[in-house]
């Protein structure tokens, strides 16, 4: 409970603002009848929720110590990690064979965030 307490009042509010736009969004548009524009800031809205939950779950995970280090969870891959799921699923793709595809995916994208973290340490 100590977790939630110290736990940003802002980014609580930020989050629940999004999460209410997304509900507000999606109630008011119907999918099959929006246009390509509001499609597509419908899903980029979902993808900044998405990141900001993460991003917000992560930081709640060090303080709680359930992670030590930051390094090893990168929010911004799973964020996207996420998101693709989502996107595959609405468009009714998402099989077996993608989440098996998408656990390379995940290790290159690690690696390169952790090369370009150790190359700008270098710098």
């Amino acid at each position: 409970m100590q977790i939630i307490k110290t736990a940003s009042t802002h980014k609580v509010l930020q989050i629940a603002a999004l999460l209410f736009a997304d509900t507000i969004f999606f109630i008011v548009n119907d999918p099959s009848h929006l246009s390509l524009i509001l499609m597509i800031l419908g899903w980029i809205l979902i993808g900044i929720t998405v990141y900001m939950v993460c991003l917000y779950g992560v930081r709640i995970s060090l303080r709680a110590g359930l992670i030590k280090d930051q390094k090893r969870i990168n929010p911004v891959l799973l964020s996207g990690v996420i998101y693709l799921v989502l996107v595959l699923q609405a468009v009714g793709q998402l099989t077996l064979r993608d989440i098996a595809a998408l656990l390379p995916l995940m290790i290159i994208g690690y690696l390169y965030f952790k090369r370009v973290k150790s190359e700008k340490v270098v710098a």
